[in-house]
Formats: structure tokens, C-alpha cells, sequence
């Protein structure tokens, strides 16, 4: 773990650290014992009704969305898998074992759990887009960045007290070093060392901060840099009337993701789905603009420091134009495998309903469940790069042998779907199978080695279409089938009409 500076164990303040609530003691231990797995972990959770609660409502999320609703511990295990469900259901229980409502010699703790909430949110988002490995673990130390503050103020000196007051209540860190000679970051990363925590998560809580996490290292970020960026971020979001902020955050954003501004689309709903599921307000009037405030009016500047005034009016309105195409394409689109997203298919489930009720059509309608079979074992074995490579190569197959009117989406996971506006009942079958063996036929190669890959399919169609229900069950029908082609060996397709 990174080294606690010598004034901090001097002071006494580590002797006296909220205790972590016994769920959380217990999650530890199982994370330590090899012998421990699945059930283990949902019988601990299962002792405490609220993070059960929390956990259930997490996995039915968009960020864990899956076909089906998720209404117990033990599905929730099985959807998001050991080592996520653990870390996830350590956040949460050590977030309702602290402090979090009033305030506490200056610190407000509405403010403070805003912060620590949109600290995580961001941070887990950045990873799912750069280093999908980390996700979790960037959430939980992202929850915990701030927890220095709380603990100080909990255990505050007069003269922290008055640095408080005169920062109105969230100092700098340099101004805690100058006064104590260290700083509530070095008590977050002591804190999560003392827990039990792993060093993994207390070290990049230290590296958040440090000067090194503000030069990026490699294409893959670190935990530290991920958790840096979006400090800077909820800085940036905030505290606006500080210039220095949207600096620091363009030049981070720069170095590391060049000028795609579309990385944070979806993140705001990310903090207002945490939000809700913590019982934390997230920040007030937050919305994707104020993530990128600082480059989007350099943009703006520049533009307007064009020509004459009906000149650069009118470039104006056709940069509006075209960037509100661009969000509209990102926000509709997969950025790993290219594909249209659950959005997207919402859209055009939409578009073919109301197509219907204009022109009367009544021609069945369809959907097609497809997951890659043993998808985790390809992470596991060979990585999650090689993993992102299957799902790029095999959303590319599928996109290869759909019909005119027919889009691949992707669903979600490893998981994929195929709308089929109308199609012919006799069709159905034939369809799977060529979209089974199209994926059977492709192969990869890792360090020179083929690499097979199967799907399992599920079809489903209605010829009784009334309204979105509709479709929705015809989908749900479909991933019960794909469920049946698991059950059933995998790399098979199952068929049912309504």
C-alpha cells in the first residue's frame, strides 16, 4: 500500500476510524477465503435487508440490464458474478455505515455524499469506456476518495475546524497539508488500507491525487488515473466558477481520450441511477454539458471569432446542427462493436409500431436472443482485450447475414439481438440457424491459436401485435428460449410463435 505520511500516525486520528459495518467485515473475509463462492457471498447479504434491496435494484439497472427482472439476491449473484457483486456490495454497505446526513463541524454531508456519489459514477463510467476490468473496482475507490474529509471532520482540531469554515467547508488539499502536513487523501487511502481493503483500491485513492495521475501512462489508464479524472470532473462540475477546473479537466480529457467528447454521454444518468439506489441526491441541474463546459466554449469562441456576424451565425447553426447528428449517432451507438444500442432498438420498435397503425400492417413480427456461449471463460483465459475482440468479430458476423429490414443491436453483455419488423413464420428457424452457423464459421486467433466461438439463439415472433407489450414479450419470450438453448448444450437455436 502507498506509505501514510509519518505526522498522520503521529496524530492518533488512524486510532480512531469509523468501524466498517459487520456485512462488509464479513464480505472481506469471504474475499480472502478460496474456499468461499457464490452462495456464500448472497447468504451474507441476504442478512441485510437494505443492501439487498440495493443490490437487486443495481443488477436490474442499465448498467447490468438483462431480458429478464432480476428479483433476488441469489439472481442478482448470478448476474453479476462474484467478484462484482462483492465489490459492489462493499461500496454500499460501507457508504450506509458512515455518516450521512446534517453536518458535522463544517462538513456538509449532503455535499460531501453528492461528491463521493458523482466521484464513483464517473469513475466506473470512464472505465466501462477505457478499461472495462476496473469498473468495479474504480467505483468503490471512487466512493471512498473523499472519505478523508468526513473522518477529519468527524475528529476535527480547531484549527481544521476554522480551515473548514474559511473554504466553506471543502478545503484544499494543499491547504490541509500546509496546516497538518498531510491530507484528508492520505486519510482516504489509510482508511481503506485499515478496513482490509484491497491495496489495490487504497493505492489508487493516493494516485488520484498525485501529480503522476495527471499525465496518462498508456492507452489503458490506471486505477489512479481513472479515479484523478473524474475528481476532476466533479470539480469541474461542482465548483464552476473556478477557471482552473475546466483547464485541468480539458487537458486530462485531451491526453487521454484526443477530442471524442461523446465519452461521457450516458454518465448522467449513471449518477441519477446510483443516486437512487443509495438514497443520495445526485448534484442539482446536472446535465452532460457541464461535463466538457470549459472545451465546449473555446469551440464556441473560436467559432464566433470567425468573419463578419451573419457569417459565423450561420457556421454556427451548421455546427449545432452537426454536432447534435453526432451526439444523436453516439448516444444510439455501441462504441466497442459498432452497433445500434438498446436505444436504438427502443427507437426503432417505436417507429415500426407507429408504421403499422399508419399503413394496417398485420405481418408477424420477431425477435432473435443471441449470446456467446462461455463468453467469461475468453476473458478469463485470454483477457478482456481478446474478450472485446470476440464481441467486435462476432457483432461484424452477425451484421453480415441480417435481411434489408432487419438490424443487429447490441443488448447488452455479450448478449444480442436481431429485430425483425415482419418476417415469415416458416423463416424463423432458418434464421437462427444461419445466424448460429455464420458465428461457428468465425474464427480468431490469439498468439497463434485458433479460437472458435459459439452462440446460443432464441426465436421468438407474434402474429398478434398490439402496442409495445407486445414486442416486449415477444423479447422476453426470445431470451427464454436463448435460456433454453443454454440449458440444452449451448450452440443451438430454439424457435417458438405466439
Amino acid at each position: 500500500m502507498s506509505e501514510i505520511p509519518a505526522v498522520l500516525i503521529e496524530s492518533g486520528l488512524l486510532n480512531n476510524l469509523p468501524t466498517p459495518p459487520a456485512v462488509a467485515m464479513e464480505i472481506l473475509r469471504l474475499a480472502d477465503d478460496p474456499d468461499s463462492g457464490l452462495d456464500d457471498l448472497a447468504t451474507v447479504v441476504e442478512r441485510d435487508p437494505a443492501l439487498s434491496a440495493r443490490l437487486v435494484s443495481m443488477s436490474n439497472s442499465a448498467t447490468y440490464a438483462r431480458a429478464t427482472e432480476v428479483t433476488s439476491v441469489r439472481d442478482a449473484a448470478s448476474v453479476l458474478g462474484a467478484r462484482t457483486m462483492s465489490l459492489i456490495a462493499l461500496s454500499f454497505s460501507l457508504a450506509s455505515g458512515l455518516q450521512n446526513s446534517g453536518s458535522t463541524n463544517g462538513l456538509d454531508l449532503d455535499r460531501f455524499w453528492k461528491r463521493s456519489l458523482t466521484v464513483a459514477a464517473i469513475a466506473r463510467h470512464l472505465a466501462r469506456v477505457k478499461n472495462r476490468s476496473l469498473a468495479d473496482e474504480a467505483f468503490l475507490a471512487g466512493l471512498l476518495a473523499h472519505l478523508g474529509r468526513l473522518v477529519m471532520a468527524q475528529k476535527a482540531t480547531p484549527a481544521y475546524t476554522n480551515l473548514l469554515s474559511a473554504s466553506e467547508g471543502w478545503p484544499a488539499t494543499q491547504d490541509e497539508i500546509d496546516l497538518l502536513g498531510y491530507s484528508s487523501v492520505d486519510v482516504s487511502a489509510a482508511a481503506a488500507a485499515s478496513w482490509g481493503l484491497p491495496d489495490r483500491v487504497s493505492d489508487s485513492i493516493a494516485e488520484a491525487f498525485s501529480p503522476a495521475a495527471a499525465e496518462p501512462t498508456g492507452s489503458l489508464p490506471t486505477l489512479g488515473e481513472l479515479i484523478g479524472l473524474a475528481v476532476v470532473t466533479d470539480a469541474s462540475i461542482n465548483d464552476p466558477g473556478n477557471n482552473a477546473n475546466h483547464e485541468e479537466l480539458e487537458r486530462r480529457f485531451e491526453a487521454y481520450f484526443g477530442d471524442d467528447e461523446h465519452i461521457f454521454d450516458g454518465v448522467v444518468e449513471e449518477i441519477h441511477e446510483v443516486g437512487d439506489t443509495l438514497d443520495i441526491s445526485a448534484p442539482d441541474e446536472l446535465n452532460g454539458d457541464d461535463l466538457l463546459t470549459r472545451a465546449r466554449n473555446k469551440m464556441f469562441e473560436a467559432t464566433m471569432a470567425l468573419a463578419d456576424v451573419s457569417r459565423v451565425q450561420a457556421e454556427q447553426v451548421d455546427t449545432l446542427e452537426r454536432e447534435r447528428a453526432d451526439l444523436e449517432e453516439a448516444a444510439t451507438r455501441d462504441p466497442l462493436t459498432g452497433l445500434a444500442n438498446r436505444r436504438a432498438l427502443d427507437q426503432a420498435i417505436r417507429a415500426e409500431l407507429g408504421r403499422r397503425n399508419r399503413d394496417n400492417v398485420y405481418a408477424p413480427l420477431g425477435a432473435v436472443m443471441i449470446d456467446i456461449d462461455h463468453f467469461k471463460s475468453f476473458n478469463d483465459t485470454y483477457g478482456h482485450a481478446f474478450g472485446d475482440e470476440v464481441l467486435a468479430g462476432t457483432a461484424a458476423a452477425l451484421s453480415e447475414v441480417v435481411r434489408r429490414n432487419e438490424m443487429i443491436y447490441r443488448y447488452g453483455g455479450e448478449e444480442f439481438i436481431l429485430f425483425m419488423p415482419t418476417v415469415e413464420i416458416d423463416a424463423l428457424s432458418p434464421i437462427g440457424e444461419r445466424l448460429r452457423k455464420t458465428v461457428e464459421a468465425r474464427t480468431f486467433e490469439y498468439e497463434g491459436k485458433t479460437v472458435s466461438v459459439t452462440v446460443s439463439v432464441g426465436v421468438a415472433a407474434t402474429t398478434n401485435v398490439h402496442g409495445e407489450q407486445s414486442v416486449t414479450d415477444v423479447i422476453s419470450r426470445a431470451d427464454e428460449l436463448l435460456y433454453d438453448a443454454k440449458s440444452d448444450g449451448r450452440n443451438c437455436v430454439k424457435v417458438a410463435v405466439d
